[in-house]
Parts: structure tokens; C-alpha cells; sequence
């Protein structure tokens, strides 16, 4: 699974079909807060976050 808003591969809303990156930079505020935007400078949400199946951890192994 990919979600990132790198303008090479970029990730689109599934309801929509909408840019994400477009649709973070019309509603920053309500979806980043102005605190990490001040801070960062920007509304970029450039990373690989790292999905794992929930079946993986079942029967007593735990997460890791």
C-alpha cells in the first residue's frame, strides 16, 4: 500500500478520485493543524508508512 503525496506517484482519494496533495492543501488547516504547518513550513506528506496483515499476529504471537 502506498499513501505519500510525492508529485511522481502521488496517492488520490478512493472516494473521489481527488489528488491528495491537492485536496491537503485546500483544507491543511482542518487536516494537518496550523501548529505543524507552521512548523514544517509546508503540507507535504511525503512518506511510506508500513502496512502489515493483522492474521500475521494472531494465535498468541503478539505485535512485533
Amino acid at each position: 500500500m502506498w499513501m505519500g503525496t510525492y508529485p511522481d506517484l502521488p496517492s488520490y482519494i478512493l472516494s473521489t478520485g481527488k489528488d491528495l496533495q491537492e485536496y491537503m492543501d485546500k483544507h491543511a488547516e482542518e487536516l494537518i493543524g496550523k501548529t505543524v504547518i507552521d512548523k514544517f513550513g509546508h503540507t507535504d506528506l511525503p512518506f511510506l508508512p508500513k502496512v502489515r496483515l493483522a492474521a500475521r499476529y494472531v494465535g498468541g504471537r503478539g505485535l512485533t
